[in-house]
């Protein structure tokens, strides 16, 4: 897949408002497949952000690559991803590597990760997450997802940005009953 995003976004700044005008371009290509008894996906993204000047927006001309790559077995998932970016501020790219086992006939998942943060070439963290998905009664659903993240930071360095959510997933479902005559 392809796609252009043009954006206009406006900021409060104090008393004053701005806008800033940027663009985003996007590509996406996503592999399924087979080897032996073992289910494998494999994708390559890639994003593009500019606004045609430099900008002192943190986010603002970079240009996004990562790498995915997941193998399903059986008992568990296990994906590898690489995310390199770069933009006139800094160069950062993260590793992640994430494990996911079904439990109890796949109506539950527990999963956990480990995600290595590098940031111009000398600065590294490690991040951690753990994840989750319970069926509820036959068709509902209850995630989670919680990770210990960092971000590159207006002061040059990776600061921290824990994030999180939970999420419940109600299915509905109608059926339709036609009369006959």
């Amino acid at each position: 897949s392809i796609g252009y995003i043009p954006v206009s976004q406006l900021a409060r700044l104090g008393t004053s408002v701005m806008e800033t005008r940027y663009q985003m371009i996007s590509g996406n290509i996503w592999h399924s497949y087979r080897i032996g008894s073992a289910g494998l996906s494999s994708s390559i993204s890639f994003l593009r952000s500019f606004d045609g000047r430099y900008s002192l927006l943190q986010y603002q001309n970079s240009r996004n690559l990562q790498l995915s790559q997941s193998v399903y077995f059986r008992l568990f998932t296990s994906s590898l991803s690489v995310s390199f970016i770069q933009n006139p501020l800094y160069k950062y790219d993260v590793w992640d590597h994430r494990i996911q086992v079904p439990l109890f006939n796949h109506k539950t998942i527990i999963g956990f990760g480990t995600k290595v943060y590098h940031y111009n070439l000398h600065e590294e963290k490690l991040g951690l997450s753990l994840n989750g998905a319970f069926s509820i009664f036959k068709t509902d659903q209850l995630s989670f997802f919680f990770e210990k993240a960092y971000l590159p930071g207006l002061e040059g360095a990776l600061t921290p940005a824990d994030m999180g959510h939970v999420q419940f997933t109600k299915s509905l479902h109608f059926n339709r009953s036609i009369k006959k005559n």
